[in-house]
């Protein structure tokens, strides 16, 4: 049996999980936990009251997902105070648990070790979507927890030595994990992508057999059908966006024309939202770099300076440089963010609270695509921000990439 490193796991955040539950599931609470004799370690969070958001564990006289490990099945819940097995367990007063839905996390060899949940405050008849996001989820969190482990072994085994390292990053080039990423997203993105297609299918399939449907029942079948579009629409946006990070095809390139050139391909969103574009990049800044990655962090930048500035508001785009490097800033005075929004603004799938509540689509990859295309450069990108001030965004690409700086053909 392989069971998951946690030396490993419990250093690399696997939140982006429990971040997927609570938004797909409609969840207060979401937990990747791992169960082992005497405790459950959260591997990933969300929704956790202090202490415990803080220790990440609990003992098992807090636990449900201990149930799942031992039974190896699902642990379906609606009220647990009215549950023989669970009414007395500590976790109903001390976390609120009331609803309960755990779906088993597996090692290599098919062994539960763990459980990603689903925890609501009040009693929930869990519907049968809830439990099928949980299934393909935990699926996909399994695997995770496979690699992770491994990414770790086989780094200790390259430097001749067996050793643990601290984190996951530490164990892989950035385009490795880049790599792992999005062979994840993409598993995910395909387990939902056939589901969806037959409830598309069998939609359209419905609306010709009604031949006189009533109002409600013709806005019910339209509002199905929107989102379901929506979501075929999000998850060929992950598969595309994971097919596009895989490798780095490096060129010299004018990165002051490549951003000269996004702004004027934004010239008439800009002009429609009432928002002044002003680019900023005088000189040739020649760069070896993968020109359709950097053009698509970019634009992305560009794009939710766009999205979040009002009317009436600028955003500017700057290319300058050093010696070494290139230096791209976007920065706008649109809503911008906390402190506490901004260390969290590369994470996968998390979105901040003021970008959430505005009608703006998205599934909060942008960012973390953003950075991980530029630490797959040899790149960083720096965020500042402030609420109701703005946002500033800097991007740094070494100018040579094993060679010397090219020149501006």
């Amino acid at each position: 049996m392989t069971r998951p490193d946690l030396d490993v796991v419990e250093r690399r955040s696997f939140d982006h999980y429990a971040r997927l539950v609570h938004r797909f599931v409609r969840v207060p609470v979401a937990l990747v936990t791992l169960v082992e004799s005497d405790r459950q370690v959260f591997a990933g969070a969300l929704g956790l009251p202090q202490p415990f958001a803080t220790t990440r564990q609990t003992p098992l006289s807090h636990s449900f997902c201990q149930y799942v490990v031992a039974d190896r099945a699902p642990l379906v819940v609606a009220d647990a105070r009215s549950d023989a097995r669970l009414a007395a367990n500590r976790a109903i007063p001390d976390l609120q648990v009331i609803a309960y839905a755990g779906w088993p996390l597996t090692d290599t060899d098919g062994t539960a070790v763990g459980s990603l949940c689903a925890i609501d405050h009040q009693p929930r008849t869990w519907s049968d979507d809830d439990l099928e996001t949980l299934r393909d989820l935990a699926r996909a969190c399994s695997t995770e927890l496979g690699i992770a482990p491994r990414v770790t072994h086989e780094a200790a085994h390259r430097d001749g030595r067996e050793r643990r390292t601290s984190t996951a990053d530490d164990a892989a080039s950035p385009a490795r994990l880049l790599h792992v990423e999005d062979d994840l997203v993409a598993t995910v993105s395909h387990e939902l992508r056939t589901p969806l297609t037959s409830i598309v299918g069998n939609l359209e399939l419905l609306a010709e057999e009604l031949d006189h449907p009533s109002v409600a029942a013709s806005r019910a079948l339209a509002t199905i059908e929107r989102n379901a579009h929506r979501l075929q629409a999000r998850i060929a946006q992950l598969l595309d966006t994971a097919e596009r990070r895989r490798s780095l095809t490096l060129a010299p390139t004018d990165l002051s024309s490549l951003v000269a050139q996004l702004a004027s391909s934004f010239a008439e969103q800009a002009t429609a939202a009432g928002v002044a574009l002003v680019l900023d990049a005088p000189l040739p800044q020649p760069a070896v770099v993968d020109h359709p990655r950097i053009e698509q962090a970019v634009e992305n930048l560009v794009g939710n300076a766009l999205k979040y500035t009002d009317r009436g508001g600028t955003v500017t785009i700057r290319c300058d440089g050093g010696p070494d490097e290139v230096r791209i800033t976007i920065a706008d005075d649109g809503i911008g963010m906390t402190d506490a929004e901004t260390a969290r603004a590369f994470d996968s799938f998390w979105r901040a609270d003021a970008v959430s509540r505005t009608t703006a689509p998205g599934v909060g990859i942008g960012l973390s695509l953003v950075r991980d295309i530029l630490h797959a450069h040899g790149g960083t990108v720096s965020i500042t921000s402030e609420p109701g001030a703005g946002t500033t965004c800097v991007l740094t690409v070494p100018r040579a990439a094993g060679g010397e700086a090219p020149t501006r053909p």
